[in-house]
């Protein structure tokens, strides 16, 4: 009975080594998969960040556009306001100058009053 014993303890040991050389395998694989998933992960998230500062770049040239274009807008709707008003003086010097005397005078009794 004895030797019953000793041979199921080292077939008990045998299994051990063998699962846990099983084990260590299966944890290298792991180890592998989760080196391949964080590189691709790496990967994915970089071009995201480019695909997504191209299109920030690409918007904000957009606004760029239509900012410039606006500004060129009003710029032309000052200077045409200008030409009117300079227009208005020149066939009308003395309503101009009343006008430029009330409005000084306003201003004078607004700062006046504090």
């Amino acid at each position: 009975m004895a030797q019953t014993t000793t041979s199921g303890s080292k077939a008990a040991s045998e299994a051990k080594g063998a699962d846990t050389d099983d084990i260590q395998k299966q944890l290298a694989v792991l180890q592998k998969d989760v080196s391949e998933l964080t590189r691709v992960m790496t990967e994915y998230g970089r071009l995201q960040g480019e695909q997504l500062q191209a299109a920030a770049k690409g918007k904000a040239a957009e606004l760029k556009g239509e900012a410039e274009a606006r500004i060129a807008d009003a710029e032309a709707q000052m200077r045409d306001a200008y030409m009117r008003a300079e227009g208005a003086v020149r066939e009308n010097p003395g309503a101009a100058l009343g006008i430029a005397a009330g409005v000084g005078f306003v201003i004078g009794l607004l700062t006046a009053r504090r």
